[in-house]
């Protein structure tokens, strides 16, 4: 089982299909999993491996019309889906090892409010934003083999 917890500047921005001066921006700020993995040895220092679990999402979202900036009802959320990817490990040596995974977090479906829109309208934007990841670092384990000394 693995815990992860990582801050993020990731920020992106769409035009609406129906109205492209509607433009709405989100920036996650962090994320995080909770997930379990199994794999296999290819050689004696190499694990590949597949992972499920669960993962949160923290997001900022806001909207600009015609390059104004609009608020919306709910705009700082967290979210939490099922989180599905893969990866390999490297052992480098006795301890030391080198990883790097592909994550994905299945967002559900979304209704996001906003307000303040053409003179204080509000309207509602179903939105749909999967979490996509590629994470790597590497592992110093702990309580290695006791060797004796003579």
């Amino acid at each position: 089982m693995q815990g992860l917890i990582d801050w993020s500047n990731a920020d992106g921005s769409n035009a609406s299909l129906v109205t492209p001066a509607n433009v709405f921006h989100t920036d996650v700020r962090w994320f995080a999993t909770v997930a379990g993995r199994v794999g296999f040895i290819v050689v004696p220092s190499l694990l590949v491996y597949g992972k499920a679990g669960y993962g949160w999402v923290g997001e900022h979202n806001t909207m600009s019309t015609s390059g104004v900036l609009t608020n919306d009802a709910n705009n700082a959320r967290t979210f939490g889906a099922l989180d599905a990817g893969g990866g390999f490990e490297w052992k480098m040596h006795a301890n030391w090892s080198l990883w790097v995974e592909y994550d994905h977090i299945f967002r559900r479906t979304d209704r996001l409010l906003y307000s303040g829109v053409g003179g204080g309208t509000s309207f509602a934007e179903i939105v749909r934003r999967d979490f996509d990841k590629v994470l790597f670092g590497i592992n110093y384990r702990f309580g290695g083999p006791v060797v004796a000394r003579y």
